[in-house]
């Protein structure tokens, strides 16, 4: 009488796109994989900037973990958040469970750089979460009001001022969608002249898009100054 095997078991920890792809590359591996993640959605993070100028709604970029994983042979999901990784006796102790493995990934993505630049933490917005998105998207649109009311016309321009820093792909993204949010708004707020509305683009760069061919970086900002976006290169934030 034969004996069945036991099947290897597989922890991926972080639901992002290294671990969703893990997890559905080994689907048909014949392991048995767990995928631990505190959020219940993956993120659709390249839209993230969307979301913060209210261009799409948070939900279209937020996909069920379940859902995705529905056909992947011998896969389950936890939702939870992980505590301790016990590497010496290979188990993952999350805030509700504590779930054995015969291998482990991790795949719980980076964090937000402020380069230890003073008051940055405290003050600046992050944009790499749907919960950091749906924060900025508030905070932009209090602001707005807040100058609508606002009879010092100083003041009201000091509302009306967001400073973006990185000239990467998600730093020009915002910026771009912040010109596009300028024009949208015009027939929202008719009391306010919105010609106001100053975007600066801080870059410690020479270049935008630095990443990508130079041209594509020299077209970028040509188009942006035309739209009215003052970039400000090879500047550092030395305090937020």
């Amino acid at each position: 009488m034969g004996t069945t095997q036991k099947r290897p078991r597989v922890v991926v920890v972080g639901a992002g796109f290294g671990g969703m792809q893990t997890a559905q590359s080994l689907a048909k591996s014949g392991a048995e994989v767990w995928v631990i993640d505190q959020n219940s959605y993956n993120t659709f993070v390249p839209l993230l900037y969307q979301v913060a100028a209210a261009q799409i709604e948070p939900e279209i970029i937020a996909y069920p973990i379940r859902t995705i994983l529905r056909r992947a042979a011998h896969t389950r999901f936890l939702r939870a958040e992980v505590r301790h990784l016990d590497f010496g006796r290979q188990v993952v102790k999350t805030d509700s469970a504590t779930i054995s493995y015969d291998y482990l990934v991790l795949a719980t993505g980076s964090r937000t750089q402020f380069l230890n630049v003073p008051g940055a933490a405290a003050n600046a917005f992050s944009l790499r979460t749907l919960e950091q998105a749906v924060a900025l998207r508030n905070h932009i649109f209090r602001r707005f009001e807040q100058a609508s009311r606002e009879p010092d016309p100083i003041r009201q321009q000091q509302l009306l001022k967001f400073v973006v820093v990185g000239g990467g792909p998600t730093g020009v993204e915002m910026v771009g969608t912040l010109v596009e949010l300028r024009q949208a708004l015009r027939r929202d707020y008719p009391e306010l002249d919105l010609r106001k509305m100053q975007i600066d683009l801080v870059h410690s760069g020479d270049r935008l898009l630095a990443n990508l061919p130079e041209r594509l970086g020299l077209y970028t900002a040509r188009k942006l100054h035309r739209l009215g976006v003052t970039l400000r290169f090879q500047t550092r934030v030395s305090r937020v």
